[in-house]
This record gives C-alpha cells, structure tokens and sequence, in this order.
C-alpha cells in the first residue's frame, strides 16, 4: 500500500486549483475527489469558449489522466482495468472542476463514442 502511494506522491497536486483558482466542491466531491491521483493542468493560455480551445483543454487533460494513472505501463489484467477506472475518474474529476459547458459537452460527446 505505501509504494503505491510514494509512487504517486510527486503527481500529487491540488486538481481543483487548475491555473484559473480554486473551485467550491461539495464534501461528498471533495472527499472522493481526495483518494484519486491528481495533477496540475495549465489553461490560462486557450480561450474555453471556443471549439480549439475546449478541444486543446481536453487534450491536455487526457494526457495528464493518463499519466497519473499509468494508463499506458504494460501489466496484468487487473492492473490495467483499475488503471482505466482511475482514468476515467480523474479525467470525469477534472472536466467539472474547469466548470466549462464548451469541455464538458465535448467530453459528454467522447465518452457516448468512447473516444474519451
């Protein structure tokens, strides 16, 4: 249990506060928000309200989830599905804290194709 926590120990950032300030999360979202791996994504550079900008963000975010979660590590079975569910949540967490309509249709749009 403690490798697996030293292992995410330097990505540990506060996911709320991404660039732009800090978000209000209820307690429930903040208590299960806390127990995913998080790190700081920059956006003050794109302009959110328009279509390159969100599709920039999301990019950004994605890659971000997918290297806090060891998405791309070769493992077993097991290891791979919960570093999928870890995945999704923490892409899920960071896509409502930016607070965005134009990022959160776009990653309604990708994850009904799967595309997310």
């Amino acid at each position: 249990m403690f490798k697996v926590i030293a292992k995410y120990a330097p990505a540990i950032a506060v996911l709320g506060m991404l660039t732009s300030g800090s978000f209000g999360v209820s307690a429930l979202e903040a208590e299960r928000s806390a127990a995913l791996p998080t790190v700081t994504v920059r956006y003050a550079d794109l302009d959110l309200n328009t279509s390159a900008g969100a599709e920039e963000l999301y990019a950004r975010l994605r890659t971000a989830a997918r290297r806090v979660c060891n998405v791309a590590e070769a493992r077993a079975l097991g290891d791979a599905m919960r570093s999928k569910a870890c995945y999704q949540q923490v892409l899920g967490a960071a896509v409502t804290n930016v607070k965005s309509p134009t990022v959160d249709a776009l990653h309604r749009a990708k994850s009904v194709r799967g595309l997310s």
